[in-house]
């Protein structure tokens, strides 16, 4: 890097514009004479005019620790001299014609470039498809490397716009050469007057790119990661407002994805407030209808869970409206991460919302399945119970038991409900009833996952079986509890896509 300090600087500037003065006043009338202004403006012109121009210019890309610059070149080498000597990259790509390769040589000579530093590539003028695919193989080859800046000073229009549009697409510095005082005579800008212009990436500006991965990331249901280049688009766009609201409803989500109940509400309660002040049309209208619906069913289960281990579930389970939200929730979770083909998670999940249905109906009896008092029963004693459990047990083929169970697991509360007479037995289920022996049959391939007790990876066909059999009883469930299943979609169902229904204000 050139390093003159700002008093040489103007003593430059001065001995500069003297010789630009004396430049302009020499005869151009034949051949010789043309030659003659040439050869001084290079000479004695050109290398005063490098030093200024970073001088002047090098602030603008210094932050930027380029490692790559990519130029076309057309038949003016000077503003490709003076960007390379500027930005100072590790690499350098040029983008030529045939017509144009002569100019190489002197550009090279005047930068400094080593051959280790340069890449190069002949296209044809108007074949922008052809530049666009060299950029991209060149920026592989580089590493896939962010600091990159295209110069698009070069070159004819096409090969500018293949480069400009390759550039913005991934995401690169865009530069340009420019000049306030061009001299038709000389058919060059004044010495002097050049100055580095960095373009607005307009994929940046207005978060295109970042908005367009976004998208994909909320899409394949991968809340975090959308979160968070929501963030970064957030602290980069002039008009962050649409982004704060994706970024607050994306955070709410990866929230209830986890069961953080609390924090998912903190979230849904951000993006009504942002959305709200965005005024929006028809479809966001509905958004915010929905994320409305979504925060009031939690904050309902929020109120009724259990502040401690240990601590009764009753009241929440004896709420009907904090019941459905929870089972809801337990299934949907299930259902994404079986999208996300995390089979083992998600039958563990189902395994889970077994139990939640035999908790409700026991709690409607006012008993609490992990500390059950029998002797509360309103209309059986527990003697009474026991010897139905039995008679029921006998006619599956199971050994009896000499006492009532001090914690009801699984199998045992489904046939306790049996022998309660209650509604929700795996003989009612439709379109036909569920077997004991396939009951248990799938409770033991749960035990057998890593996830539970054993090492056994739980296979999507396994995972499909089990779903079959928990949908069949969670309709059952639904029936009996009066839950219209099909309506709660809207209710607990994650918004698809709503970067295309809330995109004006």
């Amino acid at each position: 890097m050139i390093n003159i300090r700002s008093k040489d600087y103007k003593l430059l500037e001065t001995q500069l514009a003297r010789r630009v003065e004396k430049w302009l006043s020499m005869p151009n009338s034949n051949m010789e004479e043309r030659d003659k202004t040439k050869n001084f403006y290079w000479a004695d012109i050109f290398p005063l005019l490098m030093e200024l121009f970073q001088y002047k210019e090098r602030y603008k890309v210094e932050n930027h620790n380029l490692f790559g610059l990519i130029l076309t070149v057309g038949t003016s080498p000077e503003p490709l001299i003076l960007s390379i000597i500027t930005c100072q990259p590790e690499r350098v790509l040029f983008l030529y014609t045939p017509q144009t390769e002569k100019y190489l040589d002197q550009i090279i000579e005047y930068t400094g470039l080593k051959i280790s530093q340069i890449d190069k590539s002949m296209v044809e003028g108007a074949d922008s498809l052809a530049i666009y695919q060299i950029v991209m193989q060149t920026w592989e080859n580089w590493g896939r490397r962010k600091s990159v800046a295209v110069d698009i000073t070069g070159g004819t229009k096409a090969m500018t716009g293949g480069l400009a549009m390759a550039g913005a697409l991934l995401g690169f510095q865009l530069l340009y050469v420019a000049s306030d005082d061009f001299l038709h005579d000389k058919r060059c800008p004044r010495p002097g007057s050049e100055h580095m212009v960095v373009i607005p990436n307009p994929y940046i500006v207005f978060g295109s790119l970042q908005e367009n991965e976004a998208r994909d990331l909320y899409k394949r249901q991968d809340y975090h990661g959308a979160s968070k280049t929501l963030a970064e688009l957030v602290n980069n766009v002039p008009d962050s407002r649409r982004f704060e609201v994706f970024m607050a409803l994306s955070k709410a989500y990866e929230e209830w994805d986890v069961l953080n109940i609390k924090g998912a509400i903190e979230h849904f309660t951000n993006a009504i407030n942002r959305l709200e002040k965005l005024k929006p049309k028809r479809e966001g209208i509905e958004i915010l209808e929905i994320i409305k619906l979504q925060r009031g069913k939690l904050l309902n289960l929020a109120e009724l869970i259990p502040d401690k281990p240990g601590k009764t579930i009753l009241p929440l389970l004896q709420n009907k409206e904090a019941v459905e939200t929870l089972v809801f929730t337990i299934y949907y979770n299930a259902q994404r991460m079986a999208d996300r083909g995390k089979y083992d998670s998600a039958a563990l999940y189902l395994y889970r919302l077994l139990e939640i249905f035999e908790q409700r109906r026991f709690a409607s009896f006012g008993i609490d399945t992990g500390s059950p008092c029998y002797e509360n029963l309103p209309t059986i004693s527990s003697l009474m119970l026991l010897e139905r459990v039995n008679q029921i047990k006998e006619s599956k083929g199971q050994s009896t038991i000499n006492f009532l169970p001090p914690y009801i697991a699984l199998a045992n509360g489904y046939l306790i409900l049996e022998a309660l007479g209650d509604r929700f037995q795996l003989k009612n289920t439709r379109p036909k009833p569920i077997q004991w022996s396939s009951f248990l049959d799938e409770k033991k391939k749960r035990n057998y996952s890593i996830l539970a007790h054993g090492f056994i990876f739980v296979s999507e066909e396994q995972y499909k079986q089990l779903k079959i059999m928990v949908d069949s009883i969670f309709d059952l469930f639904c029936l009996i509890e009066d839950i219209n299943r099909d309506r709660a979609f809207d209710h607990y169902h994650f918004i698809e896509n709503p970067f295309e229904k809330i995109n004006s204000c």
